[in-house]
């Protein structure tokens, strides 16, 4: 509970921007729409999701950096444990709502699979995973075009199972992003470091 209470606002802020490009992710999508050709429309999906998606880590990688930024100086001090996982953590909890939904659908879909007798538009199971792919899609939209595209690997009810997946591999990613943002604030690296012989802030 002291994690939660002592880093707050980074977790509000890492949702916060996920919410931000869930918007900006909506409002292109629509655009898309107005196209008639599906090839064409569904190539622009995924463009405006791939775009939106990159926009996202770099706003999650700059504002994890800055967090170890500000936690180096205390943790130098003498004032703070040092965490090396922290800004992956954050992210886990920031993401979490979103692993919940997406992973009980995946388990829902896969019970759904192997149980034919469960194959009706009543289905209530069928009608969970409706309802819990519809709100991860929402908030996620920025993932979309992406899971679209590893849906359209499989057909039927696979496809949902992939576009599932593809959904819990991107969080997963963004936690990653995010931890990998943290650790290089945390010891001052920047990105240009890494194609340096001599990073950034380095010390003997």
């Amino acid at each position: 509970m002291n994690f939660l209470k002592n880093n707050s606002y980074d977790i509000v802020r890492f949702f916060i921007n996920q919410m931000g490009i869930m918007i900006f992710s909506l409002v292109l999508y629509i655009s898309c729409g107005f196209v008639e050709d599906v090839s064409v429309r569904s190539s622009l999906q995924l463009v405006v999701s791939i775009g939106s998606t990159l926009f996202y880590f770099a706003l999650l990688y700059y504002a994890a950096w800055e967090c170890g930024a500000k936690d180096k100086v205390r943790i130098d001090a003498g004032r703070l444990k040092k965490l090396p996982f922290k800004g992956a953590l954050m992210s886990l909890i920031a993401n979490s709502l979103n692993l919940i939904l997406s992973i009980t659908a995946l388990v829902c879909i896969v019970i759904y699979i192997g149980s034919p007798e469960l194959h009706s538009d009543t289905s209530a199971l069928g009608n969970a995973v409706g309802i819990l792919s519809s709100v991860y899609h929402f908030i996620s939209a920025m993932f979309i075009g992406i899971a679209n595209a590893f849906s359209t690997l499989a057909e039927g009810l696979y496809a949902n199972l992939l576009g599932c997946i593809a959904f819990i591999i991107m969080y997963f990613v963004t936690i990653a992003v995010t931890g990998f943002g943290y650790f290089m604030g945390v010891r001052d690296y920047r990105i240009s470091s890494l194609f340096s012989s001599r990073p950034n802030g380095a010390r003997d």
